[in-house]
């Protein structure tokens, strides 16, 4: 399993909350990897982060949301890319998450990036990177 498991599941159990993906959306959430049996899908992966900040136990992890829409469905998926986008890019206060405190996540564009169509499936595919500032004390990281 990759590392930075904890921030993964801590921001798909936030985004569930939030009613963005799972359940009734139609937008189904997976971690590491995309769906192979899903036409959309949003997939959640780490790529990397700073140090940790070890006189407040403190780390500072970095995670990659990928967004793939139905084919020839860009308005759909746009939408959704900025809802899930505006959801996390602007936490700037202390926020228990999946139970670990979140001192602040931010985005590191300004808005979903689009890549282009998927070239087999035709499909919108968007890319959003976060960091985030997690505290290490009792949130079993």
């Amino acid at each position: 399993m990759p590392s930075n498991t904890n921030t993964v599941d801590d921001i798909a159990t936030y985004l569930e909350n939030q009613l963005l993906v799972n359940g009734s959306t139609g937008w189904p959430l997976t971690k590491f990897e995309f769906s192979e049996t899903s036409e959309k899908n949003v997939m959640i992966t780490t790529i990397g982060g700073g140090p940790p900040i070890t006189a407040s136990q403190t780390k500072h992890p970095t995670f990659q949301i990928l967004l793939i829409g139905a084919k020839d469905s860009l308005g759909d998926a746009t939408t959704k890319a900025r809802e899930i986008h505006d959801a996390l890019a602007y936490i700037d206060e202390t926020r228990l998450i999946g139970g670990t405190m979140y001192n602040m996540i931010r985005s590191l564009q300004s808005e979903p990036v689009y890549l282009g169509p998927d070239p087999k499936k035709q499909s919108p595919i968007f890319s959003m990177n976060f960091e985030a500032l997690r505290s290490t004390i009792n949130s079993g990281a």
